[in-house]
């Protein structure tokens, strides 16, 4: 039987929700990222000697810039180790990041002009997605999911068999 003095203590942390000087988050302090990615490169090359990863590209890095980063440090961290893991050339990518670090993904949506109902929106939004698939009516159902009956709803129009189609 073990000594009960020879098991590992738990780690105990004190949080101090009165604390004033907590850090900003990361989305406000850009210039700390490249050091971060330094930092955290190394440590997970540390773990993981195997990964063929030594750094990002300059396009990566720019690309890791203009994240929001919502999950702050922590998800920073948890990136660079699963690109450590994951990577088979030298450099990362852009293109080999996480989609949701794209400038599509962390890009703003934004809205302008008069407000509008949202079934006026839903069917502007559907005469759009209609002009961009050359008014091909059931390819324009289909990546709405929804039947041609209410894709003729939303544009108003009777539900006919689309000519390009057959």
């Amino acid at each position: 039987m073990s000594d009960p003095g020879d098991r590992p203590r738990p780690r105990v942390l004190i949080v101090d929700d009165r604390r004033e000087d907590r850090d900003p988050p990361l989305r406000h302090r850009r210039d700390d990222i490249p050091a971060l990615l330094s930092h955290f490169l190394e440590r997970a090359r540390k773990c993981h000697s195997e990964s063929a990863v030594a750094g990002f590209s300059n396009h990566a890095i720019e690309q890791l810039l203009d994240h929001r980063w919502p999950g702050n440090v922590r998800e920073l961290e948890h990136l660079v180790e699963r690109m450590v893991l994951l990577g088979r050339a030298a450099e990362i990518e852009a293109d080999e990041l996480p989609r949701t670090t794209s400038r599509c993904a962390s890009a703003s949506f934004t809205l302008h002009g008069d407000i509008v109902t949202s079934r006026d929106m839903q069917s502007r939004y559907a005469t759009w997605v209609l002009e961009t698939l050359g008014g091909r009516r059931m390819l324009t159902a289909e990546k709405l999911a929804v039947d041609i009956k209410t894709l003729a709803r939303l544009l108003k129009t009777e539900p006919d068999q689309d000519p390009n189609e057959s």
